[in-house]
């Protein structure tokens, strides 16, 4: 076949599919309801796909932003993994000893700091902020957490060697606390009888938890330690490299450092937990994956449900139209030919309403944006997927009525009533 009649062969096959997509068309606009039926299945099965899609998405992408917001990665150490192995709880706790190994011992570390948490209320007079989380922090916590000091003091020396009692809090709990009032010099009472002086207040961190992302008060962890000594066990640190390039090198020379520290012997195992962000993004996919993988499940539900109606509505349509299919046999239509407009039309009917679920999908995930406060988006491949998926479902499930149409023989289907 020369290329004049390969491109003449490519147009009346294309002459032929439009014919078959408009005359799949009118069969669904004069079976309006049948139609409909289908069409809402699939619609409900692919718009359960891309809300859920939309929303998992988006918090997945808000929450990866949020941990690789800086462009230097972390070193983070703990206890344990608990995520992993929680039987390791029994590891011994972190201790300041353990920060000045890394404090000491690492080179390639630019800054480290301790950090210990614990929730409790936060008042002052008769206001009272939302649950709080009290953080004890190192001096240089400031640079390592990415804060930004909008007024007063970060902590210094005499804070730290002296366990002082001043904190630095973000703006919002502030606000609450003090309304208009210059909260510099200011007391607050946490856990009922602990009283800090604020010495610093912080920019509010925009998150995908909302306010809630301004919701601790730090102090030095000098001072953290000694007020609530029953959480050590919170203790982690944290460890800056000195270039994202010096990260696995940091890494080791922090493992190294602890396990002298520790004077752990060389077929001991770790008895600490070391991560980075990039650990950290790993184990976010690990949740939101699964979550993913669960909308689909619901989605399959749903075309499934649609894919049954497609073979119901299929097998009447052929029976309705037995005549008519005897008659385009008799004018020289071919078995394929029927075929092919059958599966176009089943196709036509789940595409509909993969689109339609599609753009509802997309609508409900903007809602719950709207509503919720979380981000929403929807990769272009899951959009395409989803229409992809709801045509072939038609094809798959319409296939067996377009063989008995095709199969049809032209006597008796022009002798039928």
């Amino acid at each position: 076949m020369n290329d004049h009649e390969r491109f003449h062969a490519m147009r009346v096959f294309g002459a032929g599919l439009r014919e078959n997509v408009r005359m799949a068309l009118d069969t669904l606009r004069n079976n309006k309801g049948r139609s409909g039926l289908v069409i809402l299945g699939v619609g409900i099965g692919v718009t359960t796909l891309m809300a859920m899609v939309s929303i998992i998405e988006g918090f997945k992408g808000r929450l990866e932003s949020e941990i690789m917001e800086t462009e230097t990665t972390y070193i983070y150490v703990t206890r344990s993994d608990a995520f992993d192995d929680p039987t390791k709880g029994s590891n011994p706790d972190l201790t300041l000893d353990d920060w000045y190994s890394i404090e000491t011992l690492c080179p390639s570390v630019r800054t480290s700091s301790p950090v210990g948490s614990f929730g409790t209320l936060v008042r002052h007079g008769s206001e009272r902020a939302n649950l709080m989380e009290i953080d004890g922090v190192g001096l240089r916590a400031l640079e390592i957490m990415g804060f930004t000091l909008e007024e007063g003091r970060w902590f210094n020396e005499v804070d730290w060697s002296g366990s002082r009692h001043n904190c630095v809090i973000p703006r919002e709990p502030a606000e609450q606390l003090f309304g208009v009032a210059d909260p510099i010099g200011k007391k607050i009472r946490v856990n009922l009888n602990t009283e800090y002086t604020i010495v610093g207040i912080l920019e509010n961190r925009e998150s995908i938890f909302g306010s809630m992302a301004n919701n601790y008060v730090l102090v030095p962890y000098t001072t953290f330690i000694k007020d609530f000594p029953w959480n050590r066990e919170t203790m982690a640190l944290m460890a800056m490299p000195d270039g994202n390039d010096l990260l696995d090198q940091a890494r080791e020379e922090v493992e190294l450092a602890l396990r002298i520290g520790r004077k752990l012997g060389p077929g001991e195992e770790n008895n600490f937990h070391i991560a980075t962000q990039d650990m950290m993004l790993d184990f976010t996919k690990q949740i939101t994956d699964p979550l993913t993988l669960v909308g689909v499940v619901l989605a399959s539900i749903g075309l499934m449900v649609g894919g049954i109606g497609v073979v119901t509505i299929m097998l009447v349509s052929v029976k309705e139209r037995t005549r008519e299919i005897g008659i385009r046999k008799a004018v020289g239509g071919r078995q394929q030919d029927i075929l092919l407009q059958f599966l176009i039309e089943a196709a036509t009917l789940t595409g509909l309403g993969g689109a339609a679920g599609v753009i509802v999908g997309l609508l409900v995930g903007q809602l719950l944006r709207l509503i919720f406060h979380v981000p929403a988006t929807v990769p272009l491949a899951y959009v395409i997927g989803a229409l992809t998926v709801s045509s072939v479902t038609g094809i798959f499930f319409g296939l067996y009525p377009a063989v008995q149409a095709a199969k049809l023989n032209p006597v008796d289907a022009l002798s039928y009533e």
